[in-house]
């Protein structure tokens, strides 16, 4: 532990059979963080922050959120809570987490508070470390949802990517801010499915936090800003898997949503800082371009001035002119599905071959676009579709690069619903090759 700057507990069962296999470090955890290391507690691991049983790293302890007076869950099952995290009310996903008390006159900063006003989620210290602990679950993809039949509120996983921006410059907190880790899940039936998605999310969050591609902590100052459409114009869980995506990347990004219901509004001032501006998927172009056509002008001088636009399925469509941000010369946007000699028809999600650097790959689509390029285009073709059809290009824009996909190369585990399973696996390396060809 002496050559790590962030311990991480995620979930598990209970609490104690969980402190049964950890209490034997309890003084190795202890002395790292009061010497300055950060504890993320989520879940099991926020339970075991406190001390009957636990670390006892929390001036306070813990106890069962469903056992406090007036809450409003009363079973251990999958459900959602509502939280009321920093101001805003959101629905996350909630199974059997506890709440948090400190002791008085502790510096601590209340993250999240539940609607009984017990605590949801905080920052603490402990010694010269600090500790932070969470319970809802931000980190959870649509499969988790679907599979307890619950309504997708809005993705959560911002509760850990733009807190964890936000509180960068402004506000001293465990690595800035929290997200949180699914624990094991109770139902067998489900379990294999959902720790590959522990991992997923745990890996995409903490290079989130701490730095892209690993764990380690890197001030986020000295990285290049990624702004990343969220609102109207885009789908639940398209810009959440964008942002994991630009996490992942060689290239270690700072990640900020963008957008009407956002901290930050997309703007002239928010692009100016920004290396990448990337439009996620979502509906349809004529609706999409409604909420976006006001921000033209600021994206495509962003572009035009140096800067980058990565654009995914809609946001390839969206880079072209008609309607669009007119990002591109030589070179036409149009719909696959509609081209001659496509293998796919339909608009459902649907796995399709392609060809990406001479490579034989699968990629999740769903009425994904097509480019067409003129010889004189500034263009450089990364795959093509079994029709010769370019899938993904990189063009430039004046001084600014333009990078393109039709097909998903963000899309997890989760987007392969109905019995689909990619041949390839889960793989994000089509995505990163994207990203870094695009800014490089």
């Amino acid at each position: 532990m002496a050559r790590a700057a962030l311990y991480a507990q995620p979930g598990g069962g209970t609490l104690a059979h969980g402190y049964k296999h950890l209490r034997c470090h309890r003084g190795e955890i202890r002395a790292f963080v009061h010497a300055g290391g950060r504890y993320l507690g989520f879940c099991l691991g926020g339970y075991i922050a406190g001390s009957t049983p636990g670390f006892g790293v929390l001036p306070g302890n813990t106890d069962q959120y469903i056992t406090s007076p007036e809450a409003t869950v009363a079973s251990e099952d999958d459900t959602l809570v509502e939280v009321a995290w920093l101001g805003r009310r959101r629905t996350p996903f909630f199974q059997d987490g506890s709440y948090f008390w400190v002791q008085p006159n502790t510096n601590a900063t209340v993250v999240a508070t539940y609607p009984n006003g017990t605590t949801a989620a905080l920052v603490v210290g402990f010694g010269q470390g600090r500790v932070g602990v969470v319970e809802p679950h931000p980190e959870a993809t649509r499969n988790w949802y679907t599979d307890a039949a619950l309504a997708i509120d809005r993705f959560g996983i911002d509760l850990g990517l733009d807190l964890h921006a936000d509180g960068t410059d402004r506000r001293q907190s465990s690595i800035h801010d929290l997200p949180a880790i699914r624990g094991q899940d109770s139902e067998v039936r489900t379990m294999k499915r959902r720790n590959f998605l522990i991992s997923a999310s745990t890996a995409g969050i903490l290079a989130g936090l701490t730095g892209g591609a690993g764990v380690g902590y890197a001030s986020s100052r000295n990285r290049p800003l990624a702004l990343v459409y969220r609102g109207p114009a885009s789908y639940p869980g398209c810009s959440e898997a964008v942002a994991a995506l630009l996490t992942g990347a060689p290239t270690e990004f700072r990640i900020q949503f963008c957008g009407p219901d956002e901290n930050v509004q997309l703007s002239a001032d928010a692009l100016a800082a920004a290396t990448i501006y990337a439009q996620p998927g979502g509906g349809d172009v004529t609706s999409a371009w409604r909420s976006l056509r006001a921000y033209s002008d600021d994206v495509r001088d962003f572009v035009h001035n140096g800067g980058h636009y990565l654009g995914f399925c809609l946001g390839a469509y969206l880079a072209g002119g008609n309607p669009g941000f007119g990002l591109l010369t030589g070179v036409t946007v149009g719909s696959y599905i509609r081209s001659a000699n496509a293998s796919v028809r339909g608009t459902d999600g649907a796995i399709l071959g392609v060809t990406w650097r001479d490579q034989r790959r699968h990629m999740y689509f769903q009425d994904g676009a097509h480019f067409r390029l003129q010889r004189s285009a500034p263009a450089t073709v990364l795959a093509t579709y079994d029709t010769g059809a370019a899938a993904a290009v990189i063009t430039t824009y004046g001084a600014g690069r333009v990078g393109l996909v039709g097909p998903h190369p963000e899309a997890d585990q989760s987007w392969y619903t109905g019995g689909m399973a990619n041949p390839d696996g889960i793989r994000f390396d089509l995505g990163h090759d994207l990203i870094e060809s695009t800014i490089h």
